[in-house]
């Protein structure tokens, strides 16, 4: 067996997912170097002889040169996020720009970027950016204010399994939070960017089904479209979540590719050209981006959406692994905390598992036309590939997840593109369409909330060790059409898997 594995190459050689590979020890040795320079030692003697097995069969230095890149990359960039600036004792003077508002019933969230503030006589301009907290309501993405405040550092997780602020916070890019009163909030003027135009066009929406959808349906609504959950209820959020359809409310891959069928389909109908067609695609993929944040699911999306886009203007033969690796590598390098964080872990997590176990599921349903048989097989491999995160984050696993997913996806997805055009064509023109919509979300509400009640739906499970999670997805690739094992050693490489994930 070892004879095998040391003959033949494991995986075809694809650049971006060794970057991705060495990149992501690299950040686990930058972020557990604060604890034991052992951790250290450890991902980097793994980096090492990866390397070095993989040398060995290809005999190319620059392949090596690429691993030590990645590898020494990925521990400065997360080295220089953990870093932060001295604070000063009690409050102090910040002025900078508003780049994101949160809303909630007592309190709303501004993120600050271009920030500053005063230090022994000097002003400070951290390169990350700063959340305040306050009860004021008023303010627009692209408002440059000034306040005074106490600043101070995330919470870190003090226990076992415990929430880390700071990770959190620092995977959103926000290093720094006010605390104090922020009443006194004095506005200095507007800037506008391409940035806050999106952010208006984010709250155009917001209010258009704020003012068209029931209040039952209204705050499901802007998550289908925005992700904005901030307005669901609990009760609500929880059924979706212990029924495993929550994603739906999270702009992701599935909003994405809804969308831009939508849009390349309706360029089609107005007689638009393929090639011009492709391009308003891309265009409506990066707007809409922005619209939403670019948080971490819609920007692997778009960085997916844009590689298939322009690889099929440029007649290139798509490589769907190593746009996902790209999209993980991009990601990472903007916001390397982001690793940690759960919807970077389920969004990476799902595709990986649908682009790996898909074409295994499809065979026992070949005689099925693809596109129904996707209904099945997509909910079944996504649940696969976020599995053990979600029992890590959450705690438990949806039995009923598989069967809620094949039947409320494709009513969301629906959903989706209602919402949207309501949105768009505003409170006269939109209502058809909000109608239309309001009853598509009450029928996935009830749908998941009778999965839901079923006896056993969900169970509880404690939290997974990081090996099992490593042999999980190793075990996924092995059977995948990625590994080149002959299928011999690939059915004994999945037990000895197995078996050590039972152990």
């Amino acid at each position: 067996m070892l004879k095998a594995l040391f003959k033949n190459r494991i995986t075809d050689f694809r650049p971006w997912v060794f970057i991705a590979l060495y990149m992501t020890l690299g950040i686990l040795s930058g972020y557990y170097s604060e604890q034991s320079m052992v951790y250290v030692y450890v991902f980097g003697g793994v980096a090492a002889l990866l390397a070095l097995l993989d040398g060995i069969k290809n005999k190319d230095v620059a392949f090596l040169v690429l691993y030590f890149i990645s590898f020494a990359g990925g521990m400065i960039l997360m080295n220089l996020t953990l870093d932060s600036e001295p604070l000063p004792y009690g409050e102090t003077k910040v002025t900078g720009r508003v780049t994101n508002a949160v809303h909630y019933d007592t309190r709303s969230y501004y993120i600050l970027d271009e920030w500053t503030f005063e230090y022994n006589g000097e002003t400070v301009s951290p390169y990350k950016e700063l959340r305040i907290a306050t009860e004021a309501r008023d303010l627009e993405p692209g408002d440059r204010i000034a306040f005074s405040a106490t600043l101070t550092l995330p919470d870190v997780r003090r226990n076992i399994g415990g929430f880390d602020e700071r990770i959190y916070l620092l995977g959103k890019g926000v290093g720094y939070t006010a605390k104090g009163t922020v009443e006194d909030i004095t506005f200095i003027d507007h800037t506008t960017t391409v940035q806050s135009l999106l952010s208006e066009v984010s709250t155009y929406f917001k209010r258009t089904i704020e003012a068209i959808f029931p209040d039952s349906t209204a705050g499901i609504a802007k998550g289908l479209v925005l992700g904005d959950k901030s307005d669901i209820s609990e009760a609500d959020y929880a059924i979706f979540q212990r029924g495993g359809t929550a994603s739906i409310l999270a702009v992701s891959g599935l909003h994405f590719g809804v969308l831009s069928l939508f849009v390349f389909w309706l360029m089609s109908i107005l007689g638009v050209g393929r090639k011009p067609a492709h391009v308003i695609t891309a265009v409506f993929m990066l707007a809409y981006a922005g619209i939403v944040g670019f948080t971490i699911s819609a920007t692997r999306a778009l960085i997916m959406g844009l590689a298939v886009v322009f690889a099929s203007l440029l007649g290139k033969k798509k490589d769907t692994l190593s746009y996902l690796a790209a999209a993980y590598v991009i990601s990472l390098t903007i916001l390397p905390a982001s690793l940690f964080s759960a919807g970077f872990m389920l969004s990476f997590g799902a595709v990986f598992a649908l682009l790996a176990l898909t074409p295994i599921l499809e065979k026992p349903l070949k005689k099925i036309p693809r596109r129904v048989s996707g209904l099945v097989t997509a909910p079944v491999a996504a649940t696969i590939g976020t599995a053990p995160f979600i029992v890590n984050f959450f705690y438990y696993f949806s039995v009923v997840g598989i069967l809620a997913n094949i039947v409320v996806i494709p009513i969301g997805s629906l959903a989706v593109v209602t919402t949207f055009i309501a949105a768009i064509l505003g409170r006269i023109l939109g209502v058809p369409f909000a109608w239309a919509s309001d009853k598509l979300i009450w029928l996935m509400q009830t749908i998941t909330g009778k999965l839901t009640a079923l006896p056993f739906a969900t169970v509880d499970i404690p939290a997974l060790p990081a090996g099992f999670i490593i042999l999980w997805f190793a075990a996924i690739f092995v059977v995948s059409g990625y590994c080149l094992f002959k299928p011999w050693l690939k059915r004994t490489a999945a037990a000895i898997l197995v078996v050590g994930m039972a152990a």
